[in-house]
């Protein structure tokens, strides 16, 4: 009050314009450093968009502060990870239950999120892999009739082999082969037939 009183009366007095040159530095800095905590503590929080927000109230009072600036990078960093964090778990969580499709579509996205990311290629082949062999699984299982031909029967066997080569994660794949497996086992099992003749049908055996 007293700087505002002798402001008035003596604006161009230079002890009067020194401490009210003091007075904003010292406004500014207790605004910026209040801008920079609360933005770190935001940050630590991972509430990305309070942090953003507290770090570009910072730079708006010191345009080119390289400590703020450098804040808000952080910002923008650990969202793209917690993105990419999160797209893993939804991945891998699919992966654990045997959802191969909804796994091959976490992988994928993931994929275009951290196109970088290592080993996330050889995740996405692994699942289409798996999702190959249960849709072959499936289609013996519900027509195991086609054994009958001698490439898919061998195609099966081979079917059961990769299955039980599998390391996890295998879904309900390993839980379905003893079924697939008496299905090959019975599949060219020799049949007894009696046919007794009632001397009025024909019958053909092919």
């Amino acid at each position: 009050r007293q700087l505002g009183e002798a402001s008035a009366l003596f604006p161009d007095w230079p002890p009067v314009i020194i401490a009210e040159q003091q007075l904003r530095a010292a406004i500014e800095q207790n605004e910026y450093q209040g801008a920079m905590s609360e933005a770190f503590k935001q940050l630590s929080n991972r509430a990305f968009l309070q942090a953003a927000n507290a770090f570009e109230r910072a730079l708006m009072l010191r345009p080119n502060d390289e400590a703020a600036a450098d804040g808000l990078a952080q910002v923008i960093e650990a969202k793209q990870q917690s993105k990419v964090q999160q797209q893993v778990r939804v991945a891998q969580n699919a992966a654990a239950q045997g959802d191969w499709q909804q796994a091959i579509d976490g992988f994928t996205a993931l994929l275009k999120t951290a196109p970088g990311l290592v080993g996330v290629d050889n995740d996405l082949q692994q699942m289409q892999w798996r999702l190959a062999l249960s849709e072959q699984l499936a289609a013996l299982l519900n027509d195991p009739a086609v054994l009958q031909s001698d490439d898919q029967l061998t195609a099966a066997k081979k079917l059961i082999l990769d299955i039980n080569r599998l390391a996890p994660p295998f879904g309900d794949l390993k839980t379905q082969l003893p079924a697939a497996t008496r299905a090959i086992t019975n599949a060219r099992r020799p049949l007894g037939l009696t046919i007794n003749s009632d001397e009025k049908t024909l019958v053909t055996v092919l």
